[in-house]
C-alpha cells in the first residue's frame, strides 16, 4: 500500500500486521494478482449470464478461477475455494491493516484499504485525514483511475466518536454512478480506555443498489438478500452480524435471478452463503436460460502453528465448484462442464516428519485442491498444471560450508533449515502420585541435545495434600498442572503449563529430568529432539520457494478419440501450452520478483517464455517492477524514506518487450515499449497515482529475405485525468500518422464535466506528415439528456464531408429520429418495453409518425402505439405472428406509402426471429436450444442459410 519505505523494521511490522477477513476476499488477491502472464495467473473464465442495461452498457456475469485467490484461514467466498463471480458483481470490500480505523484515535492515521470492482474494472482505495472535522476524509487512490469515488459516513457531532462510512458512490468514465449502501456488519468489541471494551459495527464488504446514468435516471437495480447471525440462536432478537448476497438484477431489458447455497449452520456466517443459480429472464418474465452451479463441501485437516496459533490440527472448510450445467426453457440439461481437482492432503507439520515445527509448507496448502481438469459436453478437455512461486536467490547459498554445516548441526541455534529437523525420541507417561520426576533417557545426540516437549494431561488433581502457595489472604488457588524442565544449559526457568515448549538445551549425560509442579495430575510427555541429515547437501541452491502463491506451468487441450467410452475414456492431445519463468540470461533460474503491495507480498515475473505446441518457435515476454524504475528521497528530515512515485502503475509488472522466434530460433519480431514518467521536478512529494506520460513502442521484423521493417508508435496521455491526448505513428516508409485526441476537459464542457463524462471523445484529429487530413466531432447539444446529439466528419482543409444528427432521443436513449448532411429524415419505433428496434421508416420524421396515429410527438408517445404494445404481449409462435401481422399492416398503411419501412421481430436477450424488408420480402431466423443460429428461411421458408455445429463451434 505504501511506496514510502523507511528501513526494514517498519516492513517487518508490515508483515506481523492483522488482517480482519472479509466475504469477498477473492476480490483484493484478483487485484493484487490479476490474469497475467507476469502474475502467473491464466485466463479462466466461463460465462453465467448477460444483461443489457442501457444501450452502450451490459451487464456481463461470469466465473473466474484465480488460483491464488484463496490463501489459509481465508473464506471460500461467493462461489467455491478460488473461484469468484466477475464481471458485474460489483462490491467494495474492505482489508482492515491493524485496527479499525473507526476505533483509533481522533489524531491517527487511517490505514485500512478498500478494493473495488466496477463491470470487470478493479482498483483499491483509502481514506486519508487532513482538515478539520468532519470534513477531515478524502479519498485516496491506489490504482491510477478516472474514477469519481464519494463517501458519505454517519453523522455525529464528536469526532471521537466511531465514525464508519455507510455508502459510496463511484461514477465510472462515461458518467454511469454506482451506489453501494448495503453492507455487511459484525459488531466487535476493541479494549478501550480504563478497561471499557466498546462494540464497533465493523463494515467490511460494501453491495452495490443501482446504477444511474448520467442524467440520474436508473438502469440497474440490484436487490440484495439479507443473511442475519443472532448472539443466541435461541432468541432472534439480538444482531451479532449480517451480510449480503444479490438475489435479483433488474433493467428495463430483463431480469436476472441468483438462487443461494447454504453451507450449513457450522460455517461462518460470512463464508456460509453462496451462488447457486443464474436465471436469465426477459423484459415479460419469460424464462431465457439458466446456469446451475454444483458445488460441493468438504474439510479437511491442516497444521498451522503461525496461522492457528495452535499446534493442533486445525479443520479446513472447503467449498469446490464441480460442473456448470446449461438449463434449457424446456428445464432439460443441455449442455454441462465439469471440473476436476488435484485433491490431496497436503504435507502435514508434524512433529515426527521432516519439515520444519515452526514453520509449515504453505506451497503445500496452495498446491492441494487446484483446478486440474475441464471437461466439455462437446468431447474437449483442457487440462491445468500449476507450479509453485518461486524466487531468485541472490546470493546463491552454498550449503556446504562448514559455517553452514555447524549451524544447521549445532543445538544451541534454534533456527531451522530444509536438512534440520525434529524428530520423536520419547515417550513418558506420569502421575504425580507416583512422583513428580521424569529422567529423559532416550537422547539420540551427546554430550548436548536440543530438547521440545508435547504436555498432554489426562487428569489434574486438586491441591488436598500437596503445599499450596501462600497466596497472603488471597482465595485459595485453582488446582494447577505444570512442569519445570531441570539440569538444562540453555531453557527458560519458568513453569510450563502449555502444550508446547519452545526447546531447551540440556546435557544427556547429566541426568536431564522434568519435574511436576503444581496440584499435580497425569497424563504423558511427548520427547522430540532437533535432527538433521548428514551433508553435504545438495538442493537447487539458485531458486527459492516462495509462500504467496502459485503459477500456471502447462494447458493440455485435448478432444475425445473416436473410440472413446464411458467405460474406455481416451483422448488425443490436441494442442500444449508450456511456460517457462527463467531468466532469459540463466536457464533454469527464476525471473521472479517480490513486490510489497498493500501489505502483501506478490511475486511478478521479469521473464516468460511461451510455447505452444501447433506453432513454430515460441514468444518471449519481459517485464519491468517498480525496482527497475528511479526512487527518490525528498525529505530531508527523513533520511530512511524512499518515495517510488510510479509505484502504483508499476506494481503489477509493465510489458517491458516482446520477441517472437520461429521454429530455428531466428527473431522474427521485436516489440519494445519505453515508458516516459513526468520529471523529479514536478512532482508533488509522496503523490503516488503518476502514470506515463508517454508509452513509445519500437516494431522491428525480419522476413524470409532478412528485409527488416521498423515501425513506432507514440501514445501520449493527460497526467490529470489519464485520458490517451495523442498517438503518433511512423511507419516503416517513414510516414508520420499523429491522432489527437479531446475531451470535456480538453473542450472546456462544463456539462460533460459536470456529469463525469470525463473520458468520452469529442474530437479526434488524424494528420499526417504535418497536414490535417481528417477530423471527426461528436456534440453533446440536447438539454434534455447526455446522447450525443451530432458527428460531423471533415477531410482535409477541414472540408465538412458528412454530418449525422440525431434529432430525437427517448429516455432510455433510443434515437427516434436521425437526419443526414443532405436533411433526410429517418424515424425509428422501438417494442419489448421499449430495449428493441420494431420499425425504421426511411423518410419520415418521428412528428409524421406519430400524426398518423394521432398522437403527439412526445418522446414516450410511441409506447400509445399498438406495435409497440403488441410486442410486449410477444411471448410464444402464436402472439409473435400476431405481432407481425401488426407490423404488415403499419408497413402498409397509406400515410406511408412514400417512405421505406423495414419491420423486425425478436427473441428478446437471444436474437432476431424476423426481419421484413420494404419491398415485403420476409426472412425468418431460428435458434437451438443454445440460443444459437442454426437456420436463416426466406418468404416461403426454404432454408437460405444454415449453420450446423461441433464442439460448439461452427462447421
Amino acid at each position: 500500500m505504501k511506496k514510502v519505505i523507511y528501513n526494514t523494521q517498519i516492513i517487518l511490522l508490515l508483515f506481523l500486521s492483522v488482517f480482519f477477513k472479509s466475504q469477498d476476499n477473492s476480490l483484493s488477491s484478483s487485484v493484487l494478482t490479476p490474469i497475467a502472464n507476469q502474475t502467473g495467473v491464466p485466463d479462466i473464465f466461463f460465462p453465467l449470464a448477460s444483461l443489457s442495461a442501457a444501450k452502450d452498457f451490459t451487464l456481463n456475469f461470469g466465473l473466474t478461477y484465480n488460483p491464488n485467490s484463496y490463501k489459509p484461514t481465508q473464506y471460500c467466498g461467493q462461489i467455491a475455494r478460488n473461484w469468484m463471480l466477475s464481471g458485474s458483481n460489483f462490491t467494495i470490500t474492505r482489508q482492515v491493516i491493524s485496527e479499525i480505523d473507526e476505533s483509533l484515535p481522533s489524531w491517527s492515521e487511517w490505514d485500512d484499504i478498500y478494493y473495488y470492482n466496477l463491470n470487470g474494472e478493479q482498483g483499491s482505495f483509502m481514506f486519508v485525514k487532513s482538515g478539520v472535522f468532519p470534513n477531515d476524509l478524502h479519498i485516496k487512490k491506489l490504482t491510477p483511475s478516472n474514477l469519481i469515488i464519494e463517501f458519505e459516513r454517519v453523522q455525529t457531532t464528536n469526532e471521537f466518536q466511531a465514525r464508519p462510512v455507510i455508502f459510496f458512490k463511484i461514477s465510472d468514465r462515461n458518467g454511469y454512478k454506482y451506489t453501494f449502501s448495503d453492507y455487511d456488519s459484525q459488531k466487535i468489541i476493541i479494549p478501550g480506555a480504563n478497561g471499557s471494551q466498546p462494540k464497533y459495527d465493523m463494515r467490511n464488504v460494501f453491495y452495490i443498489v443501482n446504477i444511474t446514468d448520467a442524467k440520474n435516471k436508473q438502469i440497474a437495480t440490484f436487490q440484495n438478500k439479507k443473511y442475519i447471525k443472532y448472539e443466541d440462536h435461541s432468541n432472534n432478537t439480538i444482531i451479532n452480524a449480517w451480510t449480503y448476497l444479490p438475489k435479483e438484477i433488474i433493467t428495463n431489458y430483463g431480469k436476472i435471478i441468483i438462487d443461494h447455497g447454504d453451507s450449513g449452520l457450522d460455517w461462518n456466517l460470512h463464508d456460509r452463503y453462496y451462488f447457486k443459480n443464474f436465471t436469465l429472464l426477459d423484459h415479460n418474465g419469460k424464462f431465457v436460460t439458466k446456469n446451475e452451479l454444483n458445488i460441493n463441501n468438504g474439510s479437511y485437516s491442516y497444521y498451522d502453528v503461525e496461522l492457528f496459533e495452535s499446534i493442533e490440527a486445525q479443520i479446513i472448510k472447503v467449498r469446490y465448484l464441480t460442473s456448470i450445467k446449461k438449463i434449457d426453457k424446456k428445464l432439460k440439461v443441455i449442455d454441462e462442464t465439469t471440473y476436476k481437482y488435484t485433491y490431496s492432503p497436503p504435507s502435514v507439520a508434524t512433529w515426527g516428519s521432516p519439515i520444519p515445527l515452526w514453520t509449515y509448507q504453505r506451497h503445500d496448502f496452495l498446491m492441494n485442491g487446484l483446478l486440474n481438469t475441464v471437461k466439455f459436453s462437446s468431447g474437449a478437455k483442457i487440462e491445468y498444471d500449476f507450479g509453485v512461486h518461486t524466487l531468485k536467490l541472490n546470493p546463491p547459498i552454498d550449503y556446504n560450508t562448514p559455517a553452514y554445516i555447524n549451524s544447521i548441526q549445532s543445538v544451541y541455534s534454534g533456527e531451522t533449515s530444509p536438512f534440520s529437523f525434529k524428530q520423536k525420541t520419547d515417550s513418558i507417561a506420569f502421575d504425580s502420585h507416583v512422583t513428580k520426576k521424569y529422567y529423559l533417557n532416550n537422547l539420540q545426540k551427546s554430550p548436548n541435545s536440543r530438547i521440545y516437549i508435547k504436555f498432554f494431561k489426562d487428569e489434574i488433581y486438586p491441591w488436598n495434600n500437596n503445599p499450596q502457595p501462600d497466596t497472603k489472604g488471597s482465595p485459595i488457588l485453582d488446582p494447577k498442572l505444570a512442569y519445570k524442565v531441570k539440569n538444562y544449559i540453555q531453557g527458560n526457568s519458568q513453569e510450563i503449563e502449555d502444550l508446547y515448549s519452545s526447546g531447551y538445551v540440556v546435557r544427556a549425560d547429566a541426568n536431564p529430568y522434568l519435574e511436576i509442579t503444581g496440584s499435580g495430575g497425569n497424563g504423558w510427555f511427548e520427547i522430540y529432539e532437533k535432527l538433521w541429515s548428514e551433508p553435504p547437501y545438495i538442493l537447487l541452491n539458485q531458486n527459492a520457494i516462495s509462500d504467496t502463491g502459485v503459477k500456471i506451468e502447462q494447458i493440455k487441450y485435448s478432444d475425445r478419440s473416436s473410440n472413446f467410452t464411458p467405460y474406455d475414456p481416451s483422448y488425443f492431445l490436441r494442442k500444449t501450452i508450456t511456460f517457462d519463468y527463467s531468466l532469459f540470461n540463466e536457464p533454469g533460474v527464476s525471473s521472479g520478483k517480490l513486490v510489497l503491495d498493500e501489505g502483501t507480498e506478490t511475486v511478478i515475473y521479469k521473464n516468460i517464455k511461451i510455447l505452444e505446441s501447433d506453432k513454430p518457435g515460441y514468444i518471449k515476454y519481459s517485464y519491468k517492477v517498480p525496482d527497475d524504475y528511479p526512487s527518490y528521497n525528498p525529505s530531508a528530515n527523513s533520511p530512511y524514506a524512499i518515495w517510488q512515485p510510479f509505484f502504483n502503475f508499476t506494481k503489477k509488472g509493465v510489458l517491458s518487450s516482446k520477441e517472437i522466434y520461429d521454429a530455428n530460433n531466428t527473431k522474427k519480431l521485436a516489440v519494445n515499449i519505453d515508458y516516459t514518467f513526468p520529471p523529479y521536478e514536478v512532482l508533488v512529494p509522496f503523490e503516488e497515482n503518476y502514470i506515463p506520460q508517454k508509452v513509445t513502442t519500437n516494431e522491428t521484423s525480419n522476413d524470409s529475405q532478412g528485409n527488416t521493417l521498423a515501425t513506432n508508435t507514440e501514445k501520449s496521455f493527460n497526467q490529470d485525468n489519464n485520458n490517451l491526448i495523442k498517438d503518433k505513428k511512423t511507419t516503416a516508409d517513414g510516414i508520420i500518422v499523429e491522432t489527437d485526441y479531446k475531451y470535456a476537459a480538453e473542450k472546456n464542457n462544463t456539462k460533460l464535466l459536470g456529469a463525469g463524462m470525463l473520458s468520452v471523445p469529442l474530437e479526434v484529429t488524424q494528420i499526417q506528415n504535418g497536414v490535417q487530413i481528417g477530423k471527426v466531432e461528436t456534440f453533446y447539444d440536447h438539454t434534455g439528456n447526455y446522447f450525443p446529439s451530432s458527428v460531423k466528419s471533415y477531410g482535409i482543409n477541414n472540408v465538412l464531408i458528412n454530418e449525422e444528427k440525431n434529432d430525437i432521443y427517448d429516455s432510455m436513449g433510443n434515437v427516434l429520429q436521425s437526419s443526414s448532411k443532405g436533411g433526410t429524415s429517418t424515424a425509428y419505433i422501438y417494442g419489448y418495453n421499449g430495449t428493441l428496434l420494431l420499425a425504421k421508416i426511411e423518410g419520415a420524421k418521428y412528428e409524421d409518425v406519430m400524426t398518423a396515429f394521432g398522437q403527439s410527438a412526445g418522446i414516450e408517445a410511441y409506447k400509445n402505439l399498438e406495435i409497440y404494445m403488441k410486442s410486449n404481449e410477444d411471448i410464444d409462435d402464436s402472439s409473435e405472428e400476431t405481432l407481425r401481422q401488426k407490423l404488415d399492416e403499419f408497413r402498409l398503411m397509406n400515410a406511408f406509402k412514400n417512405y421505406q419501412i423495414t419491420t423486425y421481430t425478436y427473441d428478446p436477450l437471444i436474437g432476431v426471429k424476423s426481419v421484413t424488408s420494404p419491398s415485403g420480402n420476409k426472412e425468418y431466423y431460428y435458434y437451438d436450444d443454445f440460443n444459437r443460429l442454426i437456420r436463416v428461411e426466406d418468404i416461403n421458408h426454404n432454408v437460405i442459410k444454415e449453420n450446423k455445429y461441433k464442439n460448439n463451434l461452427i462447421d
